[in-house]
C-alpha cells in the first residue's frame, strides 16, 4: 500500500474557526443588511480591509496503489469523513463504499453491483451520518437510497419515483435530493429539492432552479447539445445545521434555504472579478470536441460553436465543518481563488492556495472536496493516470501577490 503521513508543527488555517457576530465590524467595510419578507438580505459591497492570505498544501496521508484491490480505486463519485477521520470511498465502478481508518488503513467495503436489496448498480453520491453511524447511497439507476450502519451492516432501501437524482443532503432529521427535470417553458432545463422523511415519505418539493439551457446543434437527422466548462452551472451545499445553499453561477448570488425548504437568506457581493476564457483554453476544447466527434462519425461544423468571453463569476460552492461558506472563484496559473464568509453571509477574505510540487493539480484537489477539522480530503490523479484519496492540511505562506 502506498501510504504517505506527513509529522510536524503546522499552522491551522484561521478559517476553520468559529466566526463571532460582529464580524462585519471587526472587518471595517460597509456591509448592507436589510429584511424583506422575512429574507435576510446580506450585500458585500466591496473588499474587506484584510489582505488575501496565501496557502500551500501539505499532505498528510494518501491512500491508494495498483497492488492491492482495497486501495484500487476505479472512479470515485464521492468522499465522506466521520467524527473519527475514518473514510468512506464510493466507488461508481466498483459499486461499493470503501472504508479506511485515519492511517489510511482499509476496514471494509460494503455494497455490490445488483439490483436487490443494498445492491447497486450507478452510485451517484453519498452521505455519512455521524448521528445515526449510517451510511446513505444514492443509486441514480435503481432509483433509491441505499442505507448501510457504520459496522458494514444492511439497513433498508428508500425507493423514489423520480429519475435523473443529482444530489444528496442530510439535514436533522430529514434527507434532501436534488431532482433534475425540464420542466420548464420551452423545455428550458430546471432543479428542484425533495424533501424525506428517513422512512420514504416525500414531504415537500422546493421551488424551480434554472440550470444553463445548452447549445443545439442540428444537421440533418444529427443533433448536438453542447455544453462546455466555461458555461454556468447549478451548485448546491448543505452545512451542519440546517441550511441548503444555492446558486447558480452567472451571478454572484447564494440563496439560503431552511430546512423547510423556505428562502431564508440572500448572499451577494459586488466587485467581482471576471476571469476571460483564453484563446488557448477554447482552442483545447474545440480540438477536444472536434476529435470526439470525430471518433463518432458525425457531422459537425465545429465553426458554428460559440463560447463565452469570461468563465462563470465562481466554479463551486463548499461548506466547512464550522459552516463557514466558501466560493471557489477560479484556478488560474497553479493557484485557486477562494472568497470566504462566515455564517451570516458577511464576506471575512480571499483565499489563494497554491500548487504544491506534488503529483496532482489543483483542479482535481478541489474536485468535490471534503472539509474536515482544517484538512482538506480529495480524490485526485496522479501523473501516472492512478486514482489516490489524499489529505491535505493548509499551511499558511508569505504572500508574494496578490
Amino acid at each position: 500500500m502506498k501510504k504517505i503521513i506527513s509529522h510536524g508543527i503546522l499552522i491551522l488555517l484561521l478559517i476553520f474557526s468559529s466566526c463571532g457576530k460582529n464580524a462585519k465590524e471587526e472587518i471595517g467595510y460597509p456591509v448592507e443588511i436589510k429584511k424583506v419578507d422575512n429574507v435576510i438580505h446580506v450585500n458585500n459591497p466591496e473588499f474587506p480591509k484584510t489582505k488575501p492570505r496565501g496557502f500551500i498544501l501539505k499532505e498528510e496521508l494518501s491512500i491508494g496503489n495498483d497492488i492491492d484491490d482495497n486501495y484500487i480505486f476505479g472512479r470515485i463519485s464521492k468522499l465522506g469523513v466521520d467524527a473519527q477521520e475514518n473514510i468512506y470511498v464510493l466507488d461508481r465502478n466498483r459499486y461499493c463504499v470503501k472504508i479506511f481508518d485515519k492511517q489510511g488503513i482499509f476496514i471494509r467495503s460494503v455494497s455490490q453491483k445488483g439490483e436487490g436489496p443494498g445492491e447497486i448498480a450507478l452510485p451517484f453520491n453519498l452521505i455519512v451520518d455521524d448521528k445515526n453511524k449510517m451510511i446513505h447511497i444514492l443509486d441514480y439507476k435503481n432509483k433509491k437510497i441505499s442505507r448501510y450502519h457504520f459496522d458494514g451492516s444492511f439497513d433498508s432501501d428508500l425507493k423514489f419515483r423520480y429519475s435523473r437524482p443529482i444530489n444528496l443532503f442530510l439535514m436533522k432529521k430529514n434527507l434532501y435530493m436534488g431532482i433534475y427535470s425540464y420542466t420548464g417553458d420551452k423545455g428550458n432545463p430546471k432543479y428542484r429539492i425533495i424533501k424525506y422523511s428517513f422512512d420514504g415519505t416525500m414531504i415537500s418539493k422546493s421551488i424551480e432552479f434554472d440550470d444553463f439551457k445548452p447549445q443545439r446543434h442540428e444537421n440533418g437527422d444529427f443533433v448536438i447539445s453542447i455544453k462546455s466548462k466555461f458555461d454556468p452551472q447549478v451548485y448546491f451545499a448543505c452545512d451542519q445545521k440546517r441550511y441548503l445553499y444555492h446558486g447558480f453561477s452567472n451571478q454572484y448570488m447564494i440563496t439560503v434555504f431552511d430546512q423547510d425548504l423556505k428562502k431564508s437568506m440572500v448572499i451577494t457581493r459586488d466587485d467581482t472579478e471576471k476571469y476571460k476564457v483564453t484563446q488557448e483554453e477554447k482552442e483545447t476544447f474545440l480540438k477536444g470536441l472536434k476529435e470526439k466527434m470525430k471518433k463518432r462519425g458525425a457531422p459537425f461544423d465545429i465553426d458554428s460553436v460559440k463560447l463565452p468571453e469570461y468563465h462563470p463569476l465562481f466554479r463551486s460552492i463548499w461548506m466547512d465543518d464550522k459552516d463557514h461558506i466558501l466560493i471557489c472563484n477560479h484556478i488560474k496559473d497553479a493557484k485557486a481563488f477562494i472568497d470566504v464568509f462566515n455564517r451570516e453571509g458577511v464576506y471575512q477574505e480571499k483565499m489563494i492556495i497554491y500548487e504544491s510540487t506534488g503529483d496532482t493539480t489543483l483542479a482535481w484537489v478541489f474536485h468535490r472536496p471534503v472539509f474536515k477539522n482544517g484538512c482538506i480530503y480529495s480524490a485526485v490523479m496522479n501523473e501516472e493516470g492512478m486514482l489516490l484519496v489524499k489529505k491535505y492540511r493548509l499551511v499558511e505562506k508569505k504572500l508574494i501577490e496578490k
